[in-house]
């Protein structure tokens, strides 16, 4: 009877130890798959950042949209996630370092830097809710792009995409990482625009009606009729793109 006993036990414990080490080898295989899957992410936006930087054009734009999750696994599981844009200066250069971390986790799952002589303009994703002043989400060290996360519980659609726009002023070339919602009609024209009223006002201490936003902010917009490009003066960005 007791040789029965220890011979179901051991069996329990091979069994348990074989769920085990099953389980380890599925979360490194996820792993492996999440990591591929953010490196991947990482890269194509790597490209488009730096097609835009080296583009023979004074001003340029590009809509660049990043997955909702990554999906991992033959049960289908999705990891949620954070995309994350810093910067720093390094020599006469600077650094945009674009990461990704499991959705509200610390720990990056991967990264890729870009040294640049451009500057890098990082907008916050916070401009986006109604009624906030896009002032205070401007030029920041640091961003956080979260494509399933609201902002402040106002926001109509999670911040999916950005736009990347060349601007070269005196010389000097100023990359603009603008975030974005593709669920919102024309979320990426529209704050592209107010960043352009944001530059007007930078350039002009007290901008008239008729002042037009800078070239490299104008966009076009897919109409019924075709492509039609709007010209924003200031009386436009007080009426439709607020300042503050």
């Amino acid at each position: 009877m007791l040789g029965f006993v220890l011979s179901k036990m051991q069996m329990l414990l091979f069994a348990t130890a074989m769920f085990v080490v099953a389980l380890l080898f599925y979360n490194f295989i996820a792993g492996m798959e999440t990591a591929t899957a953010a490196s991947n992410t990482l890269m194509l936006s790597e490209k488009a950042i730096k097609e835009q930087v080296k583009v023979d054009s004074l001003c340029s734009m590009k809509i660049q949209q990043i997955p909702e999750n990554f999906n991992y696994g033959i049960s289908g599981g999705q990891l949620y996630y954070d995309m994350v844009f810093s910067k720093q200066p390094v020599g006469d250069a600077n650094a945009l370092i674009l990461s990704i971390a499991e959705k509200g986790k610390p720990n990056y799952i991967a990264s890729q830097s870009i040294l640049e002589k451009a500057n890098f303009v990082l907008i916050d994703p916070g401009f986006m809710a109604a009624g906030e002043s896009i002032k205070s989400y401007y030029n920041k060290d640091t961003i956080k792009l979260s494509p399933r996360s609201m902002i402040g519980g106002q926001q109509l659609a999670a911040a999916n995409s950005f736009v990347i726009v060349k601007e070269v002023s005196g010389g000097v070339t100023n990359l603009y990482i603008i975030p974005c919602a593709t669920a919102i009609k024309y979320s990426c024209q529209t704050n592209v625009a107010r960043v352009g009223c944001l530059r007007l006002s930078q350039i002009k201490a007290s901008p008239v009606d008729s002042d037009m936003i800078p070239s490299c902010f104008a966009y076009s917009v897919l109409t019924d009729t075709g492509s039609t490009k709007l010209n924003i003066d200031w009386k436009d960005c007080k009426d439709n793109y607020p300042v503050s």
